[in-house]
């Protein structure tokens, strides 16, 4: 009865807490990356009208690929001044300029179209136009003309832009490939978190789990962020145990991060192991990183443990600082006391769960067990009318027939009769309820009055 709460506590959900942390941050950077970006394109013409940069894709053999090879000088001046523009935040000017180059695109040759549209995908990244600048940068691709670099760059954000637009099939292919063809050097610990997110998002736990591993190891102190991401994939591919590896390696970075402890303590959970469970938010309270819900979290641990006596030390020490209040917190105070048969702090407890809490008399009917055990009949009785009369009880048929069987050692005849016919209304104390209604009506007057003299002499 005392450790109800505790028995149906439910264990965490696998991994559901960490989904709402993939896929987000990289929304907010695309057109960042891309603005950053704009320096490849400024290569692409930096030499001026005629000027040539062999392509990557660029046909072994073809000696006349120069003479379609060059920008322009009519159309560099136009670029030279969009990014001047786009310097200067002048977005959407830029992108209506662009856009009146790109109508007569017909007129242009191979690298003046790529690089046209390879500055239109990026004014569009910068307007938050993400499908209009993968098409652009799908259009500039496609020509096959840009200089290594700057295709490697167009590459990148385009599968950022896919996977910002929750396309995790194009922009797992195209990253995959831009890393082939880069070389795998240079890849920057940011993007491969992003790669990883898109694998995370298509359940793809093990490649997932290898970026994720690659970013964090390639940097002296990997952000919290990462950490507790490569935690919950590894939680949700039902990898527990390199779950928890993974925070405790993070907690020797950050051992303040509170966040890292309440994930460790409900991975713990998940493992079936709750005395680790436990520690690990006894660490993290006894540091000072604990929220009030970690706190009862933490007591109602101990308690499911069979440590009541460790709960009641708890909840007193944070009731009496402040760091916890409410008439529940009383409540499961009063319960530990109760589990540790500490039956007149119990009662304490429970009176003052009972001033606190307006809504439920649960804590009168709990203080009124209590009483019953002492055979304290009056005081007995007064708890369970005050529970009666509250309501939202876990059992409001338990409640009046505690009261009847109260006014009965009391010897008001009257008053336990209708007690316990409220009672029989209960399916799950009617059988009870019904056997003490017979004894009531078959009891002689003497015994009647004998009852009461008794009760009257406690």
């Amino acid at each position: 009865m005392i450790s109800d709460s505790i028995r149906t506590m439910r264990r965490p959900g696998r991994g559901g807490r960490y989904r709402a942390q993939k896929a987000r941050a990289h929304r907010l950077n695309v057109w960042v990356l891309c603005v950053a970006a704009l320096a490849f394109a400024g290569a692409a013409f930096a030499h001026g009208p005629g000027g040539y940069e062999s392509s990557l894709d660029e046909p072994s053999g073809n000696s006349g690929a120069t003479s379609d090879m060059f920008i322009g000088e009519e159309l560099a001046r136009s670029l030279r001044s969009i990014q001047v523009l786009m310097e200067k935040n002048q977005y959407k000017e830029a992108v209506q300029r662009l856009e009146a180059l790109d109508a007569r695109g017909g007129s242009y040759n191979r690298y003046e179209n790529a690089v046209l549209h390879q500055n239109l995908g990026y004014a569009y990244a910068s307007t938050n136009q993400y499908p209009k600048a993968a098409e652009a940068f799908e259009e500039s691709l496609s020509f096959k003309a840009l200089p290594k670099q700057a295709t490697l760059a167009v590459m990148q954000n385009l599968g950022q832009l896919y996977i910002a637009t929750e396309q995790y099939d194009k922009g797992i292919a195209i990253l995959e490939d831009w890393i082939a063809q880069s070389g795998g050097k240079d890849i920057s610990p940011q993007m491969r978190v992003l790669l990883g997110e898109a694998y995370l998002n298509k359940k793809d736990y093990a490649k997932a789990v290898v970026q994720l591993k690659q970013a964090i190891a390639s940097v002296d102190r990997p952000q919290k962020s990462w950490i507790q991401l490569l935690a919950g994939t590894y939680q949700q591919w039902d990898h527990h145990a390199e779950a928890a590896e993974t925070l405790e390696q993070g907690l020797t970075l950050y051992p303040d991060e509170k966040p890292f402890w309440q994930q460790l303590a409900m991975i713990y959970r998940e493992m079936h192991d709750d005395r680790k469970a436990a520690a690990a938010l006894a660490l993290a309270c006894g540091a000072g990183l604990c929220e009030s819900k970690d706190l009862t979290y933490l007591a109602r641990l101990y308690l499911y443990l069979g440590a009541p006596f460790k709960a009641a030390d708890l909840l007193d020490a944070a009731l009496r600082d402040g760091r916890l209040n409410g008439g529940d917190d009383w409540q499961l105070l009063a319960q530990s006391w109760q589990q540790a048969r500490e039956l007149d702090k119990a009662e304490q407890a429970y009176v003052e769960a009972a001033k606190r809490n307006k809504s439920s008399g649960e804590a009168e009917f709990r203080l009124g067990q209590i009483y019953v055990q002492q055979e304290k009949w009056q005081a007995a009785a007064d708890a369970f009318t005050g529970a009666v009369k509250k309501g939202a009880l876990s059992s409001p048929g338990r409640a009046q027939l505690m009261l009847g069987v109260s006014q009965y050692y009391l010897g008001h005849m009257n008053e336990a009769r209708s007690a316990v016919e409220a009672a029989t209304r209960y399916p799950d104390v009617a059988k009870e309820a019904r056997r003490w209604l017979q004894q009531l009506r078959g009891t002689p007057l003497a015994e009647k009055t004998a009852t009461a003299e008794n009760s009257a002499g406690r």
